[in-house]
């Protein structure tokens, strides 16, 4: 009677206790992998890029801390406090970040230049120039912070109108 209590105690060592398949679980891991190599890749190629343009670096920033929340849902899923049956749960912040990092390196590469004379410190005694470059139709546009300081009104013609 004893071996028999002692037995339906114990543990089988050669069971296997999931709730998840192992294939699941591969394809998991593998799916990190590589959303894990398109944030590395992301994050190199926006500090590259950064040196032309600093905003980029921004960039960077923003697909480590949103790898740092997807490092921490992985914590909580190994752990335990998430449930095993949210692998789903991965998967979606995975595509997330996996979006993210396509659109940051898509951006990089696809930027339109910022022109020189559109900083903040240049604006305002730079703008008969912006506006020179930009006018492409003959238009001229006179304003009053660009000339000597007159009773003059502000002269605005284009194509079709010759003053307002």
């Amino acid at each position: 009677m004893a071996d028999t209590g002692d037995s339906a105690t114990k543990l089988d060592s050669g069971a296997i206790y999931r709730d998840v398949s192992q294939t699941t679980v591969c394809a998991l891991r593998l799916f990190g992998v590589i959303v894990a190599l398109m944030v590395v890749i992301s994050f190199i190629l926006a500090l590259v890029q950064g040196m032309d343009n600093p905003t980029f670096y921004l960039l960077a920033c923003n697909v480590v801390i949103s790898s740092f929340v997807a490092v921490v849902l992985i914590w909580w899923y190994r752990g335990g406090d998430l449930q095993a049956d949210k692998y789903w749960l991965l998967i979606l912040l995975g595509c997330v970040i996996a979006i993210q990092s396509i659109t940051t390196d898509v951006y990089v590469f696809h930027v339109i230049p910022v022109p020189q004379d559109l900083t903040t410190t240049s604006l305002a005694p730079n703008m008969s120039s912006i506006f020179t470059t930009l006018n492409t139709t003959n238009k001229s546009i006179d304003f009053p912070f660009t000339q000597p300081a007159s009773p003059s009104p502000i002269k605005l013609t284009a194509i079709g109108n010759e003053g307002l």
